[in-house]
């Protein structure tokens, strides 16, 4: 479930804290939560790394739209959400899409992606 998972709202909140602060050099003492990134002039390119930064971070996408509309309480409820809902599950197209792109991968490049994957999980645990 990635960072979020053992710390709830609370931890997701402080650190998105951290995440707005360093993208609009706000001393985390000084960011407002309930303003949204329009109401304090954010730019689109700070909207893109926000979202960027907290599918890093949460591994959760959020919608441009909610970036600029809601502030980090908004959006802390959003990520919430997302965490606690889990990964969607595939429908068949999906599923048909992924299976297609398997057949074309090789068994060198099947045992980097796993190993790549291993790493990642690894690092999420420490």
């Amino acid at each position: 479930m990635g960072a979020a998972a053992g710390g709830g709202a609370a931890v997701i909140e402080q650190k998105l804290t951290g995440i707005w602060s360093a993208i609009f050099g706000l001393p985390c003492g000084q960011v407002d939560t309930d303003a949204s990134l329009f109401e304090i002039g954010g730019t689109s390119v700070q909207a893109v790394q926000l979202a960027t930064r907290i599918t890093e971070t949460f591994g959760v996408s959020l919608d441009l739209a909610d970036i600029f509309a809601d502030g980090i309480a908004g959006l802390t409820a959003l990520i919430w959400q997302a965490v606690q809902a889990g990964p969607a599950e595939p429908d068949d197209e999906e599923y048909g899409r992924l299976l297609a792109e398997l057949e074309d991968v090789s068994e060198e490049e099947a045992v980097r992606l796993l190993q790549d994957l291993q790493a990642a999980a690894s690092d999420d645990y420490r």
